[in-house]
């Protein structure tokens, strides 16, 4: 969640902590339930057709969390 409030705040400074916060929240909640903790452990690593369907899932949650909070 740390790490995910920093990056979050050097990509956009200008959004409020609070907001960031819910954001971050909001996308590990969605990728929980959408990505394994196996799936997601291996990220970094080469891409296979199933880590390529994770990392897409956590982009997805980044946009979807926005809009979430912005209500759009």
């Amino acid at each position: 969640m740390d790490m995910c409030i920093e990056r979050g705040r050097r990509s956009a400074p200008i959004v409020p902590r609070s907001v960031m916060n819910n954001i971050c929240q909001c996308s590990i909640n969605y990728i929980q339930q959408r990505v394994s903790y196996a799936d997601f452990q291996t990220l970094s690593q080469p891409q296979s057709p199933r880590q390529q369907q994770a990392q897409r899932v956590v982009d997805e949650s980044v946009n979807y969390c926005i809009r979430q909070q912005l209500g759009v």
